[in-house]
């Protein structure tokens, strides 16, 4: 009812109307997709800095806690990408349990991702160096967990 009032007085804000609505629903998200289809262009000299903090199951338990907080919700507690709010996004978070990828990925690159974010990905540059270093051998360590997931054995950290 109301809108046919708007319709009847002015047809020209009903235009207008609809293509703001248009740009909501189909240019926006586009745009958002837009900037996350690109890679990650992060720095050479980041990308060749070696992670001083040791892989060890007191660190890695250190940091879960903290992953399972602020990473799990997009990321997935074991890394798949699958988190609960992982649909709401523009595209898919990184999948920690592809080690193809982690593979290809140094620490440093991933030390850089984490303290600069992007797009929805925010930046953690509020944590200390140390829980950086850690969330880094945390999510080399999901990968390696996932490749015991497909043969079927359990593995603890």
């Amino acid at each position: 009812m109301l809108f046919q009032n708007i319709r009847a007085k002015n047809p020209t804000a009903v235009l207008v109307g609809t293509g703001f609505l248009i740009s909501v629903v189909v240019v926006l998200p586009a745009a958002l997709l837009a900037q996350n289809a690109e890679p990650w262009s992060v720095p050479a000299d980041a990308i060749k800095v070696k992670n001083p903090v040791p892989m060890t199951g007191e660190g890695l338990t250190a940091i879960a806690p903290l992953y399972e907080q602020d990473c799990a919700r997009c990321h997935g507690v074991t890394g798949a990408g699958t988190g609960p709010a992982a649909s709401s996004l523009p595209k898919e978070p990184a999948k920690f349990t592809d080690t193809k990828m982690l593979k290809n990925t140094t620490d440093g690159a991933l030390f850089w991702m984490i303290t600069t974010g992007r797009d929805t990905m925010p930046s953690y540059a509020q944590l200390s160096v140390l829980q950086r270093w850690q969330l880094v051998n945390y999510l080399r360590d999901l990968a390696r967990r996932s490749q015991y997931r497909w043969l079927g054995v359990k593995h603890a950290r």
